[in-house]
């Protein structure tokens, strides 16, 4: 691995890094060229330098092409552009070879990061586009948002099969950017459109939970908030989803307010709740009621073995006690002499 101090030295935008970088190249291992790449993506708007492109396509490794070409700008002459605009669209037919050899790699991985997933609506393209197409796009794609991962689940929820469409939305939930998007307050949003369309996305994916297999819904419900934007989904609500998705509300890691509305809901009237949900949130409260550890230290302080422990602690602390005392008097039944000056 590179050192802090040199990579500093290489991921500088300048002339001399490109030197250094190129000649450094081939002595790197894999690594320290994933390294490399990382650092030089780094910024707000990540992007792979043509050189480094350059570079990439002409090492072994798959994985190595991936990382460089995830976030590469593969420019070809395009014929559907007005011509009043072409001159905006200036390409060099160094740019040209270079979009039709990262396009000519076979690697599934490598065909995946290349894919165009700019010309044609997410929704369209996650359907149209094979499963590592849809992951590789999903973690990559910078316009990819919430709204953008329901509106795919909402057609293919009834046509995919149920482990991909969960696979699909793992990915987008293990996002940064999806974490942070996700938990901003009311008041975090520029304008009132952008906290309208963010809630907007959050009530159409709870909505998707109805309709759901088990291994999506799972995922959803696990990461969905209940309140986003200008958008929540009160307890009542919550209150009419299916059975299977009420079991699942039971288990609550985010903490969501109207969740545990729901779960105050369910206590005071269990007999509109249906039985295994209230089996269900019964055993999560005993189980929230103890932690591990403290399960565990009582049942050690409850075994025979750890009273038979217990006593001989005792014991030994009474013996030590005994000791103590049998000093104490004998130091006041013969005090030490005193000195001269004493």
């Amino acid at each position: 691995m590179l050192s802090e101090r040199v990579l500093d030295e290489l991921v500088r935008r300048s002339a001399l890094s490109e030197e250094l970088c190129k000649a450094l190249w081939p002595d790197l291992l894999v690594e320290s060229k994933l390294q490399l790449l990382a650092a030089l993506q780094a910024d707000l708007s990540p992007s792979t330098p043509d050189w480094l492109v350059d570079l990439a396509l002409e090492d072994k490794s798959p994985v190595v092409q991936y990382f460089a070409l995830r976030h590469a700008y593969l420019r070809t002459k395009r014929t559907d552009i007005a011509e009043s605009v072409r001159s905006f669209f200036v390409v060099s037919d160094e740019d040209v070879a270079r979009h039709a050899r990262a396009h000519a790699v076979e690697h599934p991985l490598v065909r995946a990061a290349v894919a165009d997933f700019s010309s044609i609506g997410s929704k369209e393209y996650l359907r149209r586009f094979s499963q590592l197409e849809r992951l590789v796009a999903v973690r990559n794609e910078g316009m990819f948002s919430l709204g953008s991962l329901v509106e795919f689940l909402e057609e293919a929820v009834d046509k995919m099969d149920d482990r991909e469409l969960a696979a699909v939305a793992h990915e987008y939930f293990l996002r940064p950017d999806a974490k942070r998007e996700l938990q901003r307050g009311r008041l975090d949003y520029a304008d009132g459109e952008s906290a309208y369309y963010a809630g907007d996305g959050m009530k159409k994916g709870w909505q998707v939970v109805r309709k759901a297999g088990p291994v999506l819904a799972n995922v959803l419900v696990s990461n969905l908030p209940t309140s986003l934007g200008l958008a929540t989904i009160e307890a009542k609500e919550l209150a009419t989803m299916p059975e299977r998705v009420l079991e699942l509300l039971v288990h609550d890691s985010l903490e969501r307010k109207e969740v545990a509305d729901l779960h105050r809901m369910m206590r005071d009237e269990p007999s509109h709740v249906p039985p295994k949900v209230i089996e269900a949130l019964e055993r999560a409260s005993d189980f929230g009621r103890y932690d591990p550890e403290e399960i565990q230290r009582e049942r050690r302080l409850a075994s025979p073995l750890s009273e038979r422990v217990t006593l001989e602690v005792v014991l030994e602390l009474q013996k030590q006690v005994a000791a103590l005392s049998a000093q104490l008097q004998e130091m006041r039944d013969n005090p030490p002499k005193r000195g001269f000056f004493g």
